[in-house]
């Protein structure tokens, strides 16, 4: 779902209310960030940047730290930040927070990843593989290539998708990656978006 842009009755963009919270989902406290920047780049996910001074932050001021999570309460949104410290003595940090989810499946490499080749189709319990196939997920692209990522689940996928099949062969190669040359090929989008469910849990 896009980011819906707030604006006040003079018609200036609404500030978000911008969350640190940990990894486990416990909700440290509200970052008055200032000169917010967010921008949603289709395929390669969306990012947001933002300032916050120690003068407005005392209490969460040394939380905030590389790779902690940030919540957008009106976008519903996740984001794990990277943190980079001022040094000309104005106790500023700027922060760049990339999506959870293109954050995460960055990390993730896939190694002899084959589909649909030749190695692939030589393996004894090879069944021809296709973009989505909700009823054998090893005979499904999606499913395949989130094996190491077995938190993630497939949200939706268009009917026009699913049973196009393609080769592919992925190593050393990142999920994220992995999404973008997928997308490419099948002229598709694929987003990868967190949510937390009733326990809090990611």
């Amino acid at each position: 779902m896009a980011v819906r842009i707030l604006f006040d009755e003079a018609h200036n963009p609404i500030q978000p209310t911008i969350v640190l919270i940990t990894r486990s989902g416990r909700k440290l406290g509200r970052i008055p960030a200032v000169n917010v920047v967010f921008k949603d780049e289709m395929n390669n996910g969306y990012e947001m940047s933002f300032k916050v001074y120690q003068a407005d932050c005392k209490s969460n001021w040394d939380r905030i730290t590389d790779f902690k999570l940030v919540w957008v309460k009106e976008w519903n949104r996740y984001f794990e930040i990277e943190v980079e410290v001022s040094d000309d003595g104005s106790a500023m940090k700027s922060v760049t927070a990339t999506s959870l989810g293109k954050a995460e499946l960055s990390q993730i490499n896939l190694y002899d990843k084959e589909i649909n080749t030749e190695d692939d189709i030589a393996r004894e319990d090879y069944t021809p593989t296709v973009f989505y196939n909700p009823e054998n997920r090893s005979a499904s692209l999606l499913d395949r290539l989130l094996e190491k990522a077995p938190h993630y689940r497939i949200g939706h996928v268009d009917d026009s998708l699913k049973s196009i099949q393609r080769t592919f062969s992925f190593d050393n190669k990142s999920i994220d990656d992995a999404f973008k040359e997928v997308s490419e090929e099948v002229e598709c989008l694929i987003t990868a978006d967190c949510s937390v469910d009733e326990e809090g849990n990611f």
